[in-house]
């Protein structure tokens, strides 16, 4: 079996990515947008249309920047609360006596 670490490091995990999908919530806003990306693309053509398809790649890039960021961001949280927690460690054994 692979550890998590391992997991993560052959690109096994994918905490990006992973659960949203799963949201109901998102599941209906992406058919939503998924229609009107259509209905939108369907009335352009030439230039328009490589502008927007442009857009959209942009876009999609600026996303997976932010799930990427998102994700650091919230593994150094956690690990600062660990941090915090064991550092704390001895001053709750104190509240207990």
């Amino acid at each position: 079996m692979m550890s998590i670490l391992e997991a993560f490091a052959y690109g096994e995990l994918k905490p990006a990515e992973d659960g949203v999908d799963k949201n109901p919530r998102y599941k209906k806003a992406m058919r939503a947008l998924q229609d009107y990306e259509k209905k939108l693309s369907s009335r352009l053509d030439g230039k328009d249309k490589a502008l927007f398809n442009k857009f959209l790649d942009l876009h999609i890039e600026v996303v997976g920047a932010m799930g990427v960021d998102r994700v650091i961001h919230g593994y150094r949280l956690g690990l600062l609360m660990l941090i915090e927690s064991i550092a704390c460690k001895d001053s709750l054994l104190q509240e207990v006596r």
